[in-house]
C-alpha cells in the first residue's frame, strides 16, 4: 500500500501538468447504486451511493454504504472509503482500491468495537450514456489479501448480510465536466 501511494506521489504531477494535447476532461459526479434493491427482499435496509472525481485514467471516490440490519439484532452501520480508480484504457473497464475503508456502527445498538477497518477491490465497466449519465456494473470484493478476517467476522457477526463479495450497477451523472487541457491553452 505504502509502495502505490509513493508511485501515485511521485508520477500524477507528471500526469497532470504534461504538455499532452489530448483533450481530458475533469469529471465530477454523484452516484446511486442498486444495493438499495436489496432492502425490496431482505428484512435489513440498505442505501449505497457515492461522489467521485476523475481525470483521464485516475479517479477518486468516496462511496458510502448504510445498512440497518433487520433480522433481529437491529445494528446499523456506515460502511464508507477513499478509492483510487483506474482506468488502464483510459474508459471502460476500471479497477479500484481503497485507499482508507472505515466500517462504523451507529444507532443504539452498538457493539464494543465501533470502528473496524477493511480493505476493498471493485472491478467494474462504466458505460457512458448522453446527457451526463454511465451505468457501472461491478463487482466488489472485501478483503481479498486476508489481512481483516476477524474484523470481517466481527462485522458479519452483527450484519449478516455485509458479504465478503457483491454485485451492483451504479447509475452515475456527471454534476460538473471541465475541459483542463483547452483551459491552459486559452491562458497560453
Amino acid at each position: 500500500m505504502k509502495v502505490l501511494l509513493v508511485l501515485l506521489s511521485v508520477c500524477l504531477p507528471f500526469y497532470l501538468f504534461s504538455d499532452d494535447t489530448q483533450s481530458i476532461p475533469l469529471r465530477l459526479y454523484g452516484a446511486l447504486d442498486t444495493t438499495s434493491l436489496r432492502s425490496l427482499f431482505t428484512p435489513s435496509l440498505y442505501l449505497s451511493g457515492s461522489v467521485g472525481v476523475s481525470y483521464g485514467e485516475l479517479g477518486f471516490s468516496i462511496p458510502v454504504t448504510y445498512i440497518a440490519d433487520g433480522t433481529g439484532g437491529y445494528e446499523q452501520l456506515i460502511d464508507m472509503g477513499v478509492h483510487l480508480e483506474i482506468f488502464p484504457f483510459s474508459s471502460g473497464l476500471f479497477y479500484s482500491v481503497s485507499l482508507i475503508e472505515m466500517v462504523v456502527f451507529v444507532g443504539p445498538y452498538t457493539p464494543s468495537s465501533r470502528v473496524n477497518s477493511i480493505n476493498e477491490m471493485t472491478l467494474g465497466y462504466e458505460i457512458t450514456l448522453p446527457g451526463g449519465l454511465s451505468v457501472v456494473p461491478r463487482i466488489r470484493a472485501r478483503d481479498l489479501s486476508g489481512s481483516f478476517t476477524d474484523e470481517l467476522e466481527y462485522i458479519r457477526g452483527f450484519i449478516p448480510g455485509f458479504n465478503r463479495f457483491d454485485a451492483a450497477i451504479e447509475i452515475r451523472y456527471a454534476a460538473a465536466s471541465f475541459d483542463i487541457d483547452s483551459e491552459r491553452k486559452e491562458e497560453e
